[in-house]
C-alpha cells in the first residue's frame, strides 16, 4: 500500500515565525494558484480563476505523494464546492490535507506553513504586472477614448451579483454608469477581446491574464466583474501588448524594436517610455477588423444574420431594433474613427514625438501618391448620432488633434 512520502529536510519556517499568518500565506499562494488556474482557461468561463485543473495540482505536488492519492484529495475538495470546481479555497484545503499527512506531528496550519516554505520557492507563479507609470503617461489618450469605450463597456456589462456587492464589496451605485451595466464579467471581456482583435494578436491565454491583472480582487474564489476604470486599465494593457506584436505598428517607436524575445517585448511595452504612441499603435490594430466582427456579433446575438441589419447599421443605415446593440455599434464606430485619425495625426508629427526617429520624406512622386491614397482610405469620422436610450458615460468626444497636441507638450 502506497503512502505519502516523508517531507524533505528544510530549514525552519521563517515567514510565519511562531504563529501562522494566514494573510501572508494567502499572498504567497495566490500567484501560484492564479498561474495554474489560467493555464487552459476557456473564454466561456464565468471567471478566469474559477478552478484549477487536476494536472496543474499534481504538478505542484509532484514528489510529495503518489498521483493516485493526490487525485483523491483533489476530487474530495472539489466535491465540497457547489459547482464541483477547484477554486482558491479548495486549493488551500487540499494543500493543508497533504501537509498534515506529510507532517502529522504538527498542527495542520503549522504543517501547511512548513509545506509552503519548502515548496513555494520552486513553484511557478503569475505576478501582477504593474503599469502605473504607463497609465499616467497615457492619461490624455485614455481620456480621449473614454466615451466610446464606455459605450462598449455598457454593452458587455451586466448587473452586479449579490456576491460582488455584499462579499467583495464592489460595484457601488454610481451616477455615470447604469446599474444594469456596471459589471463586466469574464465572458464579456473575452468576447470584447475577440471582437477587437486582441485574441488573434495575443492568444487566448492573454485574455485571462489581462483580466486578472486589471482586477483589484485577490485571494478570492471568484474575481467577479470588472468595474469601468478596471476595464480602461485592461484595454490599456491590451493595446500596449498588441502594439509590440508582429505587425503591431510599434516598429518605428524607440525601444520597441530592440526586444530580442516576446517576453522582453512585453516588458518594454508596459514601460512609460513612448507609452502613448504605443497605445495609439495598439488601438489602430484593435480597430482593424471591426467592420466585420461587430456586425457579425450583433447579428448573431439578435438572430438577424439573414437580413444583415447589423452590417447596414454599421455602414450608416437604419438603427438596429435592439435598444442595447446601438451601444456596441456606436462605440465601435467612434473608436475606429478616433483611432484612425489619431494615428494619422501621430504619423504627421512623428519627428517631434519620436525624437530619435528621423522625419520620413517621400523619395518620389509615387510614394507621395501612396501616402495620399492611404490617407483617403482611412475611415472618416462619423457625425454624432441622435441620442438613444441606454447606459454608458455621456461625455463629448475628444478631437484627434487635441490628443496629439497633448503628447507634444
Amino acid at each position: 500500500m502506497t503512502s505519502f512520502a516523508a517531507p524533505p529536510v528544510n530549514p525552519p519556517t521563517r515567514t510565519f515565525g511562531g504563529s501562522v499568518d494566514m494573510e501572508v500565506l494567502n499572498d504567497r499562494l495566490w500567484p501560484v494558484f492564479v498561474r495554474g488556474a489560467l493555464r487552459g482557461a476557456h473564454h466561456a468561463r464565468s471567471d478566469p480563476v474559477a478552478t484549477m485543473k487536476k494536472r496543474e495540482f499534481l504538478r505542484l505536488l509532484e514528489g510529495c505523494a503518489p498521483p493516485e492519492q493526490l487525485t483523491v484529495v483533489y476530487h474530495a475538495e472539489a466535491g465540497r464546492t457547489a459547482k464541483r470546481t477547484f477554486p482558491f479555497s479548495a486549493f488551500k484545503r487540499a494543500l493543508c490535507v497533504v501537509a498534515a499527512r506529510l507532517q502529522p506531528e504538527l498542527r495542520p496550519a503549522r504543517a501547511l506553513a512548513a509545506l509552503v516554505d519548502a515548496k513555494c520557492g520552486g513553484w511557478p507563479k503569475r505576478d501582477k504586472r504593474d503599469i502605473e507609470p504607463a497609465r499616467d503617461a497615457c492619461a490624455s489618450v485614455l481620456k480621449a477614448f473614454a466615451p466610446c469605450l464606455a459605450k462598449v463597456f455598457a454593452y458587455y456589462g451586466q448587473t452586479p451579483t449579490d456576491f460582488e456587492i455584499k462579499v467583495l464589496q464592489r460595484h457601488a451605485p454610481r451616477a455615470d454608469v447604469d446599474r444594469m451595466q456596471q459589471s463586466l464579467p469574464f465572458s464579456g471581456w473575452a468576447t470584447f477581446c475577440s471582437t477587437f482583435n486582441i485574441t488573434d494578436r495575443l492568444g487566448s491565454d492573454a485574455v485571462g491574464q489581462l483580466f486578472v491583472d486589471s482586477s483589484s480582487v485577490t485571494n478570492a474564489d471568484t474575481l467577479g466583474g470588472l468595474e469601468l476604470e478596471e476595464f480602461f486599465d485592461a484595454v490599456l494593457r491590451a493595446s500596449l501588448l498588441v502594439s509590440v506584436s508582429p505587425g503591431g505598428g510599434a516598429i518605428k517607436i524607440p525601444g520597441a524594436a530592440a526586444a530580442k524575445s516576446a517576453a522582453e517585448a512585453d516588458r518594454i511595452a508596459l514601460k512609460a517610455d513612448s507609452a502613448p504612441q504605443r497605445c495609439l499603435a495598439g488601438f489602430r490594430v484593435m480597430r482593424a477588423k471591426l467592420e466585420r466582427t461587430v456586425p457579425r456579433q450583433a447579428n448573431a446575438g439578435h438572430g438577424t444574420s439573414r437580413h444583415y441589419s447589423g452590417e447596414a447599421h454599421f455602414a450608416g443605415g437604419r438603427q438596429h431594433g435592439s435598444s442595447n446593440y446601438h451601444l456596441l455599434l456606436e462605440g465601435a464606430k467612434e473608436f475606429q474613427s478616433l483611432a484612425d485619425a489619431c494615428w494619422r495625426d501621430l504619423q504627421k508629427h512623428a519627428a517631434t514625438l519620436l525624437a530619435d526617429a528621423p522625419r520620413a520624406k517621400p523619395a518620389s512622386r509615387a510614394e507621395e501618391l501612396d501616402d495620399l491614397l492611404e490617407d483617403l482610405a482611412v475611415t472618416r469620422p462619423v457625425p454624432p448620432s441622435p441620442s438613444r436610450r441606454g447606459g454608458g458615460v455621456r461625455t463629448p468626444q475628444a478631437s484627434p488633434r487635441a490628443v496629439t497636441a497633448s503628447l507634444l507638450r
